[in-house]
């Protein structure tokens, strides 16, 4: 997983990027997603939620048992 996070003094806004080959949702070899904001506590809240999304999803497809 890479997460790129940055700050654009022009529009005075925390950016942020994170790929991710390990975590991609079921069916794609990839997963890309961004998103910016002015707070940056905020924009980390963004970010490690969606982290937790990913992991969790990926958690939960290798335990899911069909029978």
């Amino acid at each position: 997983m890479r997460l790129q996070f940055w700050y654009s003094k022009g529009v005075k806004q925390w950016h942020w990027t994170l790929h991710t080959r390990h975590y991609a949702p079921k069916g794609q070899n990839y997963y890309h997603t961004s998103g910016s904001g002015t707070d940056v506590r905020e924009v980390m809240d963004k970010v490690a939620t969606k982290v937790e999304q990913l992991v969790d999803n990926t958690n939960n497809e290798t335990n899911t048992r069909i029978d």
